[in-house]
């Protein structure tokens, strides 16, 4: 049996340098456990998120924020997604 997917995805791309600072973001944000899920190898994601990265995905409701985020930009994100907010 495979593990379930974690909520919070960040979507990174390959020695991705706007990645790194992505996490150091969420990291200073206190954001709650999230996995990094690269895109190489994968059409479908590197056709979705290959201009995009890094992109925090929420798997539960399908919400996403586009880099460039910060840390006010992110509380904000997941107090959106907290209260069930598409805003």
């Amino acid at each position: 049996m495979s593990a379930p997917l974690p909520r919070w995805i960040l979507r990174v791309g390959e020695e991705c340098e706007l990645c790194d600072r992505a996490v150091e973001v969420l990291a200073a944000a206190h954001a709650p456990d999230f996995e990094c899920m690269g895109i190489e190898g994968n059409e479908e994601l590197m056709r979705r998120y290959g201009e995009r990265v890094p992109v925090l995905c929420d798997a539960r409701n399908g919400r996403e924020l586009d880099w460039p985020f910060d840390v006010a930009r992110v509380r904000a994100f997941l107090e959106q997604t907290r209260l069930g907010r598409a805003d």
